[in-house]
């Protein structure tokens, strides 16, 4: 039997308040759980872990940060 999918809004799961640059560089949630972000347009650029969260990722869920700079997730219906 297949695993129940999650369903609901996106849920804000640890208040960060991180000040964001969105035209220099990419943000996202690393699989250890990690914010971390890289240069945009920049080939082959690092990423550079700027808050270790200590949250373990759950299936089914996507993780990303808010306009409010906040760890947020939602159910991931991307994947069927």
């Amino acid at each position: 039997m297949a695993a129940k999918k999650p369903k609901g809004p996106p849920e804000k799961i640890l208040d960060c308040g991180l000040d964001k640059d969105d035209e220099a560089f990419l943000y996202f949630v690393d699989k250890r759980g990690n914010v971390t972000r890289m240069a945009r347009g920049v080939a082959k650029a690092r990423t550079e872990v700027i808050l270790v969260t200590g949250i373990k990722r759950e299936r089914g869920y996507m993780y990303y940060l808010d306009d409010d700079g906040d760890l947020v997730r939602e159910p991931d219906t991307s994947r069927g």
